[in-house]
């Protein structure tokens, strides 16, 4: 049986009642049930999160202390607090990027700070927004990372650029600094509430939605910040949810109410006039149809949706509100079917659903986990300010759990096989040639009518021509893939050197360093060793291609 279940995290803006147990009132995050039974089945205390400062990873969750400058770390496998990570700055949202392992901070004023959670090492963008950011937002493919603002800014920086810790040479990244973004979408004229991507992992086929202050909502390429729809809302979204498919958008809005768009259709004929900041001429808006807006029942008086999320199959949507209600809609009907939990005294500001216990897990982006967090290393924080012409330090360390891989796994299919081999691998030829010899026996025999299923001596002469055939071409293949298994052995061999080249290098430099002595001066000699192995490389590659071509030919 399939069990569906999301994360929860409150801010406390009053006093717990008296009702509640002394269980619940210093808890501030809760793992909900939502199908097959609802109901809360752990919580975590001593937090009290503000909006979009909630993350988790496949073996932690990660919540930023409303009003102070602490992140909480905690265990989802043994079920407590495992740290309390002070910063210098006060957090103002967060997100983690699974497939590169980083946690990924917005701070109040305005910059970014991520977090290798494996190393320990932080780094810090040089550029930051004008106000705080108040939104994080990692695309599919886990290679950039969408930043929203109250400056009305859109920033979309490179992951690889924010923790890459090899330094800038001479003439390279002159023409912008790869500590700053790789583009900012400007279109909004207020505060931006919401942030959202598709779920394509291509940034030229994926979109982006942002929602700002002013009810106005665009819809934009991730690659080139085109607009490709701009939408008039009817009330203020706090929030925004994109549908598995890509089809639809759910927004959150100030006054409960739930405003949906249909990506694929014009939502209405009636519309406006905005001016386009970058072209300065006017562009036109699509304003939703009154259909798309579905409004509460059973609630007195405005209560703000802070936070949104679907269920696995999109069939269900939860919004978490400023009265501590968690509300669940059905899509299909458009309409608000119950209230799953309230909370009094607590105002939910994040909800993110997790993947269904039961189903098959989509396959991890990497081949181990990371069961413990290293906490920030001030060493590790900025290693491109070492003198060095290698700014890794020698004690850069990962830690982390190597995955065997499933049984299932271990066996690959013919398809898979044929992707992995550099050549075609021997299993499909000798499939190949048997299934043409049988259809052209066949097709010989239905043609001469032999129905005592014999072959003719020509048949036979064939199919040993054929068979001799196939022995030539596995010998061929073979001395293929031995020439390829020792250009792979003798690169590896050569890493290895330079590797081991590379760490006498920088254990050089630290003792003249700490010698007092020219620590550049000391590196010479490795220097020269490391040019000497990549020259060997380059002529092998040469040599390599040279060989490719004489055996095609």
């Amino acid at each position: 049986m399939l069990t569906e279940s999301f994360i929860a995290a409150t801010e406390t803006v009053n006093p717990p009642a008296a009702h509640l147990s002394s269980n619940l009132k210093d808890v501030g995050i809760f793992l909900h049930e939502f199908q097959p039974q609802c109901a809360i089945r752990h919580s975590f205390k001593k937090s009290s999160v503000a909006k979009n400062c909630l993350a988790f990873s496949s073996t932690h969750v990660f919540a930023a202390q409303a009003g102070k400058a602490v992140i909480n770390v905690y265990s989802r496998e043994k079920g407590n607090q495992e740290a309390t990570v002070p910063f210098p700055q006060k957090v103002s949202s967060l997100v983690y990027a699974e497939k590169a392992a980083i946690l990924i901070l917005g701070t109040q004023d305005g910059k970014l700070m991520l977090w290798e959670v494996a190393t320990g090492r932080v780094s810090t963008s040089s550029a930051s927004h004008i106000e705080p950011v108040t939104s994080l937002v990692v695309s599919p493919d886990g290679e950039y990372i969408l930043s929203a603002s109250a400056d009305s800014s859109v920033h979309v920086w490179s992951i690889h650029n924010l923790v890459s810790i090899e330094r800038a040479q001479n003439g390279f990244n002159n023409a912008r600094n790869k500590n700053e973004p790789i583009a900012t979408f400007s279109q909004h004229r207020s505060a931006v509430t919401a942030l959202a991507t598709g779920h394509s992992q291509h940034a030229t086929t994926n979109f982006v939605i942002s929602v700002s202050e002013d009810k106005t909502c665009y819809i934009w390429n991730l690659e080139t910040l085109q607009v490709l729809r701009t939408i008039l809302l009817s009330q203020t979204a706090q929030c925004a949810v994109v549908d598995p498919a890509d089809r639809a958008v759910y927004f959150g809005s100030r006054n409960g109410s739930i405003q949906t768009l249909n990506v694929l259709e014009q939502q209405s004929t009636a519309q406006s006039s905005i001016l386009d900041n970058s072209s300065r001429v006017a562009t036109t808006a699509i304003q939703l149809r009154p259909t798309a807006v579905w409004v509460p029942s059973a609630l007195s008086g405005p209560d703000a949706a802070q936070c949104i999320t679907l269920s696995y199959d999109g069939t269900a949507l939860l919004t978490g509100h400023f009265s501590g209600r968690i509300i669940q809609w059905e899509v299909a009907k458009h309409r608000m079917t119950s209230i799953v939990s309230s909370l009094t005294g607590q105002s939910v500001t994040n909800l993110q659903m997790l993947w269904p216990a039961g189903s098959q897990q989509p396959r991890e982006p990497h081949t181990y986990r990371i069961t413990t967090v290293v906490k920030p290393r001030p060493d590790l924080a900025d290693a491109s300010s070492s003198s060095s012409s290698s700014a890794i330090p020698a004690d850069y360390l990962f830690h982390a759990q190597v995955m065997q891989q499933s049984q299932s796994r271990l066996s690959e299919t013919d398809i898979e096989a044929a992707f992995r081999s550099p050549t075609i691998p021997t299993s499909l030829l000798d499939a190949a040639v048997q299934s043409l010899i049988q259809s052209k026996v066949a097709s010989r025999q239905s043609s001469k009518g032999q129905a005592n299923g014999r072959s003719t001596n020509a048949d036979l002469y064939q199919t040993d021509q054929m068979q001799e055939e196939l022995v030539k071409l596995r010998a061929q293949v073979a001395s293929h893939q031995k020439l390829d298994q020792d250009r792979v052995n003798s690169h590896m061999a050569r890493m290895q050197r330079r590797e081991a080249v590379g760490l006498q290098k920088r254990e050089a430099f630290f003792a003249a360093k700490k010698a007092g002595r020219n620590g550049d001066e000391a590196m010479k000699s490795f220097m020269q060793q490391e040019k000497d192995i990549d020259r060997e490389s380059d002529e092998e590659a040469v040599a390599g291609s040279n060989g490719d071509v004489e055996m095609k030919g």
